[in-house]
């Protein structure tokens, strides 16, 4: 009965360090997307017909952003991996010079 003790236990522990190192690829992959839509509207309020994309490199990892024009807003794209864990943004942003504003913020799936 101890041994079947131990066992549970230690089971118990493996998953919930499995599941905070699951938490901390999910805020990483969080802040690299979040990095990635900061940079598309800092290019977007340096030049106001901004299209186009990129990625940003940090130590944690890279994502990449898309800025496309859609009518009279701008949809901005963002995508990071760290690990397996995936993290998406489509933003819907107004220009009106000088000021950005997003209008629209949602995490997506594929």
């Amino acid at each position: 009965i101890v041994m079947v003790i131990g066992a549970f236990v230690s089971l118990i522990g493996f998953t919930s360090l499995r599941n905070s190192s699951l938490l901390v690829k999910s805020y990483q992959s969080n802040n690299l997307v979040n990095a990635c839509v900061e940079e598309a509207l800092f290019q977007i309020q340096q030049n106001s017909i901004f299209v186009g994309g990129g990625d940003v490199n940090l130590e944690i990892g890279s994502c990449s952003y898309g800025v496309e024009q859609v009518g009279g807003s701008k949809i901005i794209v963002a995508s990071s991996t760290v690990s397996f864990v995936v993290r998406r943004a489509r933003l819907t942003v107004s220009t009106t010079t000088p000021q950005v504003t997003v209008t629209k913020w949602q995490e997506v799936a594929d």
